[in-house]
């Protein structure tokens, strides 16, 4: 790779995954999985479609923004992901390193901005030491908000989990657990590389549950809009990968939960899960928790990230996980 600067079309950027997922693996202080490729093109295609790409690749890594018109700020440079803010725009081992990239690319003439918003770093100052003077005679630096993940280690597999958790946590999922036999459910889990076309299917089984949540039912689920296509789109792609982890509940040959997500450096990073509102008095939340958790623990994975904080996700898990953002604006 030379250190001359490129933009891809949309297009281009959406066939370079596995060079772009070496960068975002060795980049420190990141959310690897939301900072990922299938995560982030997702999330363009579903929140930014009429973006154009503000992408440049650099020996030391990538800078990846994608450009559109605020009210606020006028023209911005987002990270691809623009509503959790968990997506980094700068990966690369050095971030340091990134600083000159970045500033040609902000310099360039083929793009202008008047803001620039970073997200998805833990620390930002190593990049900020190296650009400080650079930006500091026309711009302003802002510190934004912070995104919080939790995070629940699988060390030492299923009696590990449960022996980090509280003893009305470990008695509610026994209960769950003898419901939901004496209900006949039956699991299914898919956790082979399939096809694209095979992903999407069982993302449409689990659309189908959805429809019947509580969710679904006040208008508040995931089975229309962009958010539809931003987890359809991300399972398209980590299906082929053998990323996708699906987990399908059935009574009596009918769906009537889901839990999916993806596997990536042994980290699995929970989507969605939801399931008929028939059935909530089996406990069939935790259950899908549960489930899939002592799944993948079967398969050594090392950690469960539940994504962004909620108060029910810290029985779940034990580290709290902060990213930090900061825009950065024209005077």
């Amino acid at each position: 790779m030379t250190d001359e600067i490129r933009t891809p079309s949309w297009r281009q950027f959406a066939n370079m995954s596995e060079e772009y997922d070496r960068f975002v693996w060795n980049t420190k202080g990141v959310d690897g999985f939301c900072s990922s490729h299938a995560w982030a093109v997702s999330a363009r295609e579903a929140f930014l479609p009429d973006a154009t790409p503000a992408i440049y690749r650099h020996e030391a890594g990538f800078v990846a923004f994608a450009a559109y018109e605020t009210e606020e700020w006028g023209r911005l440079w987002t990270p691809l992901e623009p509503g959790w803010l968990l997506t980094s725009p700068l990966v690369g081992e050095d971030q340091a390193a990134l600083a000159e990239p970045f500033l040609r690319a902000t310099r360039s003439g083929g793009q202008s901005w008047r803001a620039v918003l970073l997200a998805g770093l833990a620390d930002f100052r190593p990049f900020l030491q190296s650009t400080a003077r650079a930006l500091s005679g026309d711009c302003s630096i802002f510190r934004g908000v912070e995104s919080h993940r939790r995070v629940a280690s699988l060390e030492g597999g299923m009696d590990g989990f449960l022996s980090r958790r509280a003893p009305k946590f470990r008695a509610n999922l026994r209960r769950a657990a003898r419901a939901c036999r004496a209900a006949g459910l039956v699991w299914r889990f898919y956790d082979a590389a399939m096809t694209a076309d095979e992903a999407e299917a069982l993302f449409e089984r689990a659309m189908a549950v959805e429809t019947r949540s509580w969710k679904g039912r006040t208008g508040q689920g995931v089975d229309a809009g962009p958010m539809n296509l931003f987890y359809r789109n991300m399972l398209r792609r980590l299906g082929p990968k053998g990323q996708a982890r699906i987990l399908i509940a059935e009574s009596n040959g009918r769906d009537v939960g889901y839990l999916f997500g993806g596997l990536m450096g042994g980290v699995y990073r929970g989507f969605q899960f939801s399931f008929d509102a028939d059935y909530r008095r089996l406990g069939l939340g935790n259950m899908l928790q549960g489930e899939m958790i002592e799944r993948l623990c079967a398969e050594g994975a090392e950690a469960y990230d539940l994504g962004v904080a909620a108060d029910y996700k810290a029985r779940w898990a034990e580290r709290l996980v902060t990213t930090s953002t900061l825009l950065i604006g024209r005077r």
